[in-house]
């Protein structure tokens, strides 16, 4: 039987899952960073089929990217929504050839993160792991990503892709799904992740130490099969094998 110092413990640990559970669903390494205008920034609509928002990204890495982060508001009512991210080269400061596309569907969190933009809508916080493995970019080429809801499928409300800092502080729009794209001022909200490193696999939110955050990882994923981490012997199920795993890699990575 527990005895009542390790139950406690046990019920703090839960309870600091679900909190890392509502801050972050992707656990990986990130790659790249535009954080959002807190309070401040505006929200622009970016649809499938309708207007669109697009914004650059040039790699300093060739590792696959297998989660996306993002931030933004809606407009109207609902609450369904239902996103592509798409993958386009560069040619000339414009997005060209279509490399990639995700259909993430409704398949990801979101979180309120207590901001407003700038005309007061409250912004959200959205987490979503790529699926086929993600996208694999070439070191130095110039990308840009493009999120859009299919607000028409979905049914749900106008999203609003929210605004952010940290990038080349300028984006493009098109007011159609086949439109010419045009420069505006400004970078997109978005993070990029890739998937944990193989060289310390229960180092989940790759800090280069493995640690207690790590262990409520593995608690907060238990019995899943691991895809937003947890899963630190690679088997596709987030158990007791995990969590001696991380108990057995304690401290920092080697």
């Amino acid at each position: 039987m527990l005895d009542l110092s390790f139950r406690s413990y046990i019920l703090v640990a839960l309870a600091q899952a679900i909190a890392v559970l509502s801050s972050a669903a992707w656990a990986g390494e990130s790659v790249y960073l535009q954080p959002a205008l807190a309070n401040k920034g505006n929200s622009f609509s970016s649809q499938l089929n309708g207007f669109q928002r697009a914004d650059n990204w040039t790699p300093d890495t060739s590792q696959a990217v297998t989660g996306i982060r993002w931030w933004g508001a809606t407009s109207g009512t609902g609450e369904a929504l239902s996103f592509t991210l798409r993958v386009y080269l560069d040619s000339g400061g414009v997005p060209t050839s279509l490399v990639d596309q995700f259909t993430i569907g409704s398949d990801f969190t979101k979180t309120p993160t207590g901001l407003i933009d700038l005309n007061g809508r409250d912004l959200f916080q959205y987490d979503a792991e790529l699926p086929e493995g993600g996208f694999v970019p070439t070191s130095g080429t110039t990308y840009w990503l493009t999120l859009l809801n299919d607000q028409a499928g979905a049914g749900g409300p106008l999203w609003l892709w929210h605004q952010g800092s940290g990038g080349d502080s300028s984006h493009v729009f098109r007011d159609s799904p086949t439109g010419s794209w045009s420069a505006a001022d400004g970078d997109m909200a978005f993070e990029l992740f890739a998937a944990p490193s193989a060289k310390c696999p229960a180092d989940f939110n790759q800090s280069g130490t493995v640690d207690i955050t790590d262990l409520l990882i593995v608690i907060s994923n238990w019995g899943t099969t691991g895809k937003s981490g947890g899963d630190a012997n690679g088997d596709g199920l987030v158990d007791i094998g995990d969590l001696l795993a991380v108990i057995g890699a304690w401290g920092p990575c080697q």
